[in-house]
């Protein structure tokens, strides 16, 4: 196409040389035009070339463009001076340009050559990735795909809105990176590069980055008291933290807090500030059975506070007492009755349980002492139509708790008919008969004590006792008038049949009788006391015990020198024992119950 042009270009040449008078002749020689290239009006598409032609008598000039072997001509008409842009050009193109003048078939020569070269075209886009996203820094990269040569500055431009932009950097051509070290937390910014160079500027697209917030610190971990380390005056608490951000810094710990508060308070109280990878700390100058709320918490670096997370826990001291006490009663497959004492264990600090149980909830005796941790005690056998009472305290190295309260009764029901009393006898002094008998049951509610005058014949109830009594003294019998007693027991079930019968018969004079005489405390685990009456003060008295076997466990006869006599018990099983009391002409019994 380019040689048509040509072709064309020299028969219009042609045309116009075959015009020209041969008069022309004699006109001087052409001389050839110069040429210059306008720095300052050059383009990336164009280029602005000047001409100076000095000849008078050309008809014409002719301009050949050159660019990598690629030739243009162009036809100018005839003038001194040409100031003339070619548009269409290469960005970034060197291009010659010759020019020569002509009057027809001759020419002049062709001017020096002028060299021109289009711009670079407007920098390739920049397309942008994100680095890191942290509250005090942002950081992302970018990569310029198309003509990264061409870049001559770099601007990178940070909005809050997509809309208004202000420059955040300043860098050279091959920079690729860029930190942004004064982000605004919790808020979305948009950030952009602008390549620019001499032929303009070109906006990447805008990189959306939701810079995340400052947030409180992740909350301590497994807070507790530790037990191996509790004493009766400190409480030692420990935690496990929990990983931070070390990227971001978003919940980095700065401060690590302990604070406490007896339970009876209404405000804590720092109790340690410590450095941010603490896991323990004391609680001291507390006492005994302190009862103290802890929690432990986090100071950010930002000032953010974590939750407050920890429990309670109760110094050493003497543990608390026991709590739900029940008892549970039931008969075994043989007819066995029993209790099932229970009660719920509501510390971890005892050593010990000690049970009690009494049958007037006056006066308590020992079940048994058992471990930590067992909470059940059964007690075995169990007496019939007894009302038993209990009581549990727990215990150890520091002392021990109160006792549960007493305000629970049981009064376990009979099963069957007791049986009879045995072995009675009646001693008489004077006009008094002492009865005495062995007690063989366990269920009776009362002991009835029949009176015959009429050698057998019929017998008339004289006394309705209480339980295991053993002994009883009927006064006032007739002189030489023989009498008979007998005896049986009974409860709700039925009655037991009769003893035998015993005769007694009051001859002679009256003898010394025993008045007011008592014992206590009945009963005992330690020392029996018998208190006399001030008449017997100066007699002999013989004193013996008696085991439920009949064997004799004590015998002492004493001169009665004041009102009260001690024996030491604590010696003695535990059991029922019969203490007899003697003189010459007179003698009494009672039941003694050895705990």
């Amino acid at each position: 196409m380019k040689k048509s042009l040509l072709f064309i270009k020299f028969i219009l040449i042609g045309i116009l040389a075959s015009g020209i008078n041969s008069s022309y002749a004699s006109i001087p020689a052409l001389t050839a035009p110069t040429i210059t290239i306008e720095p300052q009006n050059v383009t990336k598409s164009s280029i602005f070339v000047r001409i100076v032609d000095t000849n008078a008598s050309e008809t014409g000039l002719e301009l050949v463009q050159e660019e990598n072997g690629n030739m243009t001509t162009y036809i100018l008409s005839p003038g001194s001076v040409f100031n003339l842009p070619y548009n269409g050009l290469k960005a970034k193109t060197t291009y010659s340009y010759k020019v020569r003048a002509f009057d027809g078939s001759s020419f002049s020569d062709f001017s020096a050559l002028a060299y021109g070269t289009t711009l670079v075209d407007v920098p390739g886009q920049a397309k942008l990735t994100l680095g890191y996203n942290c509250p005090m820094t942002v950081g992302f990269s970018w990569d310029i795909a198309q003509r990264p040569e061409d870049v001559q500055e770099q601007i990178v431009q940070r909005s809050t809105d997509n809309a208004s932009w202000n420059p955040i950097g300043y860098l050279f051509p091959g920079e690729r990176f860029l930190s942004d070290n004064d982000p605004v937390p919790g808020k979305t910014l948009y950030y952009r590069v602008v390549t620019k160079n001499v032929s303009g500027l070109t906006f990447s697209n805008p990189l959306v980055v939701t810079v995340p917030n400052y947030v409180a610190p992740k909350n301590p971990m497994n807070v507790n008291s530790s037990p191996a380390l509790r004493t009766a005056n400190s409480l030692t608490i420990a935690w496990d933290n929990p990983a931070q951000d070390l990227a971001c810094k978003t919940d980095n710990r700065a401060t690590t807090y302990l604070v406490a508060k007896l339970a009876s308070e209404e405000t804590y109280k720092v109790i340690a500030e410590l450095n941010p990878n603490a896991t323990s700390a004391t609680i001291e100058g507390l006492k005994q059975n302190d009862i103290v709320d802890y929690r432990v918490w986090y100071m950010s670096t930002q000032g953010i506070q974590s939750s407050w997370i920890g429990g309670r826990d109760t110094t050493w001291g003497p543990p608390p007492v026991p709590t739900n006490l029940i008892v549970v009663g039931y008969t075994d497959n043989l007819g066995n009755s029993s209790f099932d004492v229970k009660w719920k264990d509501v510390s971890s600090r005892e050593d010990y349980y000690v049970v009690e149980y009494s049958n007037d909830s006056l006066n308590f005796k020992q079940l048994g002492k058992i471990k930590a941790n067992e909470t059940v005690l059964k007690q075995y056998p169990i007496e019939e139509g007894t009302k038993y009472y209990y009581r549990v305290k727990a215990g150890n190295i520091l002392g021990e708790s109160a006792y549960t309260p007493t305000t629970f009764a049981v009064k376990f029901d009979y099963t069957k008919a007791p049986s009879a009393p045995t072995n009675l006898v009646a001693k008489v002094t004077g006009t008094t008969a002492v009865l005495t008998w062995r007690d063989d049951s366990s269920r009776e509610e009362n002991v009835i004590v029949e009176k015959s005058k009429d050698d057998g014949l019929t017998f008339t109830q004289i006394a309705s006792l209480a339980k295991n009594t053993v002994t009883y003294t009927d006064a006032g019998l007739e002189l030489n008038k023989t009498v008979q007693y007998r005896l049986y027991t009974k409860n709700p079930k039925g009655q037991s049949g009769y003893s035998n019968v015993a005769e007694a018969k009051a001859v002679g004079t009256v003898g010394l009788l025993f008045n007011e005489i008592s014992f206590f405390p009945n009963p005992t685990s330690d020392f029996l006391k018998i208190s006399f009456p001030a008449d017997l003060i100066g007699n002999n008295v013989t004193v013996k015990i008696l085991d439920k076997n009949n064997m004799s466990v004590y015998s002492n006869t004493i001169k009665v020198d004041s009102k009260n006599f001690e024996i030491n018990a604590s010696q003695f099983s535990e059991g029922l024992y019969n203490v007899i009391l003697s003189t010459e002409d007179s003698q009494i019994s009672r039941k003694l119950y050895k705990r």
